[in-house]
C-alpha cells in the first residue's frame, strides 16, 4: 500500500515538475530558436550583392549622352550615377572602349546607374 501511495505521488510530482519547468524550457528554447532564425537572416542582408540586378558588359563606344555596351546603344539619364566599384565618382568622359562596366536600366531601357569595374 505504501508503494501504491508513493508511486501515485511520484506520478503527480513528475507532472507538476514538468508543468512548472515548461515555461522555462520554452523561454530558453525559444530564445535559442529566435537567435538561429534571426542571425542568418541578418547576415544574409549583409552578404547581398549590391549589383544583383545589374547587367555586365564591355564599353564598345561612347556617343554624346549615350553609351554603347557590347555593341548595343543605351541612352544615359542625365541624373544617372556613374562611379567605380569603390563608389568614387567617374565622369562619362573618363570611360573608354574596352572597359568593363556594370549597368542598371530603368523601365524604359535607359541607364540610371553605371559602375566602372576597375581591375584590382
Amino acid at each position: 500500500m505504501l508503494y501504491a501511495w508513493s508511486h501515485g505521488n511520484m506520478q503527480a510530482l513528475r507532472s507538476y515538475v514538468f508543468a512548472s519547468c515548461l515555461p522555462i524550457l520554452f523561454l530558453v528554447g525559444g530564445v535559442g530558436v529566435v537567435n538561429f532564425v534571426t542571425v542568418p537572416h541578418a547576415l544574409a542582408h549583409e552578404d547581398k550583392n549590391p549589383y544583383a540586378n545589374f547587367k555586365a558588359g564591355e564599353v564598345t563606344g561612347i556617343q554624346g549622352a549615350g553609351i554603347q555596351i557590347d555593341n548595343t546603344h543605351y541612352p544615359i539619364l542625365s541624373a544617372a550615377t556613374i562611379t567605380d566599384q569603390y563608389e568614387n565618382p567617374v565622369s562619362l568622359k573618363d570611360l573608354s572602349q574596352g572597359e568593363r562596366v556594370l549597368f542598371h536600366l530603368d523601365q524604359k531601357g535607359r541607364i540610371d546607374r553605371l559602375v566602372l569595374w576597375v581591375p584590382s
